[in-house]
């Protein structure tokens, strides 16, 4: 079988893969009452038609959940091997209000929000970038305990 010119995609289109590198989009919507006459479109019926498969679509980005629960969370930094970077940053905050505080934040909430300031100051000290934390909020919301 020949290497695939065509890609699926999540929203009923071709991406087709042309010989001078560039993309070309081919919507694949045809109905009785609405035939789909594109030559474009009839192309790749006949490329399907002697045998040839396209390939899948690429997987859909994972969504960034806004809220984990507090186990989850520590749970990520847990397993990321964080969580004792966590607890020497909040050990080393001066201000002791500012110190209790973190220490709700980390032991008392139910919830840790993706935009909460807290949790932004801890990455920074972390050098953590937002494409990590993001990751972290990922593999965070898939922990089950």
């Amino acid at each position: 079988m020949k290497t695939p010119i065509y890609q699926l995609s999540h929203d009923k289109l071709v991406f087709r893969k042309n010989a001078d590198g560039t993309t070309s989009t081919i919507a694949i919507t045809d109905t009785p009452e609405f035939p789909n006459r594109n030559p474009d479109y009839l192309a790749y019926l006949a490329w399907c038609s002697a045998g040839n498969v396209p390939a899948p679509a690429d997987p859909l980005p994972v969504p960034v959940p806004p809220t984990i629960t507090r186990a989850q969370g520590k749970a990520a930094l847990i397993q990321a091997g964080m969580w004792p970077q966590v607890l020497a940053f909040v050990a080393g905050i001066e201000d002791p209000n500012e110190q209790l505080l973190a220490q709700v934040a980390l032991n008392d909430t139910v919830n840790w929000e993706r935009s909460s300031p807290f949790l932004a100051r801890v990455a920074v000290a972390l050098g953590l970038s937002e494409q990590q934390l993001d990751e972290l909020f990922i593999a965070a919301a898939a922990v089950v305990l």
